[in-house]
């Protein structure tokens, strides 16, 4: 593989394996609040969570069963830290 192609793979691998660890912080932080949430049981007729609770609940599973996947897994133990990720 020519040095470019790699330099390439390298920003490609790390720019999604790091935006995956973001991904999962922010629904490590969904699932915080949702929890307070629940515990708050505040009344949400007139905004937005209104019918929307179960939907949101739901939807917050979902991203939590993607983000834990075994293959992103695979692409952050491959970040390399040292590499600018600046060819893509």
């Amino acid at each position: 593989m020519p040095i470019a192609d790699r330099k390439k793979v390298r920003s490609a691998i790390n720019r999604i394996g790091w935006a995956i660890i973001k991904a999962r912080a922010a629904v490590d932080d969904m699932e915080t609040v949702q929890v307070l949430y629940v515990a708050a049981n505040p009344d949400p007729v007139g905004t937005a969570l209104e019918g929307n609770e179960a939907a949101v609940a739901t939807r917050i599973a979902a991203l939590r069963a993607e983000v834990d996947r075994p293959f992103w897994d695979i692409l952050i133990a491959a970040i390399d830290p040292s590499h600018r990720g600046e060819a893509l």
